[in-house]
């Protein structure tokens, strides 16, 4: 009986050594150090989008579903323009430049930092101000993108984080 437990302990053990490398491999690209490069590509999510150039302009579009006065509803288009500055880990800072529509993205500074198979978090200079004073996360205005490398999550994850949706 104490034999068979020490075999399945081995064995056990063997299997766990066989697994890791690729995991610890997996985490140490998710942590790893981005570039302006490693941000280019599309980050979206239902009715918003940012597509970061590889010459490092950015710009975002998205359905703002105001409704006009005495007219009825609409969905015209909000865009705007973004001017990065630096990459720092994982998180692309810079500033928004421009917006037809501040009630959704506000005019300053703005943060994109990569998460964990490409999902993204935009914050404007209002969740950055919020967040700078303490203020409650539900207070914070928090855009979640699913980015370029959304592409190479595990089909767990996609049933769990669908993007687009």
């Amino acid at each position: 009986m104490y034999t068979r437990y020490r075999i399945a302990l081995a064995a056990l053990a063997l299997l766990a050594l066989s697994i890791a490398p690729p995991a610890a491999a997996a985490q140490a690209a998710e942590t790893a150090p981005l570039t302006l490069a490693d941000f280019a590509g599309s980050w979206g999510r239902h009715g918003f989008g940012l597509t970061v150039s590889a010459d490092g302009s950015i710009a975002a579009g998205w359905r703002t579903y105001k409704i006009d006065a005495g007219d009825g509803p609409s969905t015209p288009q909000g865009k705007a323009t973004f001017g990065p500055s630096r990459v720092e880990g994982r998180t692309l800072y810079g500033t928004v430049l421009t917006t037809t529509d501040a009630d959704t993205l506000a005019r300053g500074p703005f943060t994109l930092t990569e998460h964990d198979y490409g999902i993204g978090e935009l914050l404007d200079a209002r969740a950055l101000g919020a967040a700078a004073i303490g203020a409650p996360e539900e207070f914070r205005t928090i855009q979640t993108l699913c980015g370029p490398r959304i592409a190479d999550a595990p089909r767990w994850f996609m049933r769990t984080m669908p993007c687009g949706a």
